[in-house]
C-alpha cells in the first residue's frame, strides 16, 4: 500500500510533530507500506521519520491514498492524478482565519467532489457542514493513521 502525505513542512508544529509519530508507528508495525511525506517548506524535522521525504513538487507521478492537510497542500494533492482516493484531513479550520473575500477559493476546496473531506472533531464537523453544506465523510483525531486506512479501506473495497 502507497500512502501519500502533503503536509506544509515537518517543523515544531502540532501537526507535523503528531503526523511524524502516527506514520513511524505504522511504518514500525506494517511491513506492507510505503509511506512518503511531502513537504512544501523545508524545516528542521521535529523528530525523526522513519519514511521518505520529498519537496512537493515531487509528488505528481504518486500512484495511492494521498492525505493532505492543509489548503496549500490540497490543491498540490488535487493536481495528482494517480493519487486515490484524495483525503483532506482537515487539521485546523484556517478559512475562519481567511479574508472573507477568500471565501469562493475555501468553498471550492472544501466542496471539491474529488475529495474526501476528514475532520479532527465533532465541532470541527459542525463549523464545516454549517458554513459550507457539505457532510463530512469522517471525524478522527489527531492524524490517526490506523482509523484514517480503516475508514479508506471500508469505502473503496
Amino acid at each position: 500500500m502507497n500512502i501519500s502525505v502533503f503536509l506544509n513542512n515537518l517543523g515544531a508544529n502540532q501537526a507535523a510533530y503528531s503526523t511524524i509519530t502516527q506514520l513511524n508507528n505504522l511504518y514500525n508495525t506494517k511491513q506492507d507500506v510505503d509511506i512518503t511525506v511531502f513537504y512544501n517548506d523545508l524545516q528542521r524535522f521535529c523528530i525523526q521519520p522513519h519514511f521518505g521525504v520529498m519537496h512537493a513538487v515531487e509528488a505528481w507521478d504518486q500512484e495511492g491514498i494521498g492525505i493532505a492537510t492543509s489548503f496549500n497542500t490540497v490543491e498540490k494533492l488535487l493536481g495528482c492524478p494517480r493519487l486515490n482516493p484524495k483525503i483532506y484531513y482537515m487539521w485546523d479550520l484556517e478559512f475562519l482565519r481567511m479574508n472573507p473575500k477568500r471565501y469562493d477559493v475555501c468553498r471550492n476546496i472544501i466542496c471539491h467532489p474529488k475529495i474526501e473531506l476528514v475532520v479532527r472533531s465533532q465541532s470541527h464537523q459542525y463549523l464545516v457542514e454549517n458554513n459550507f453544506n457539505r457532510q463530512v465523510n469522517g471525524i478522527i483525531d489527531n492524524f490517526n493513521i490506523e482509523e484514517l486506512l480503516w475508514h479508506t479501506d471500508i469505502k473503496h473495497k
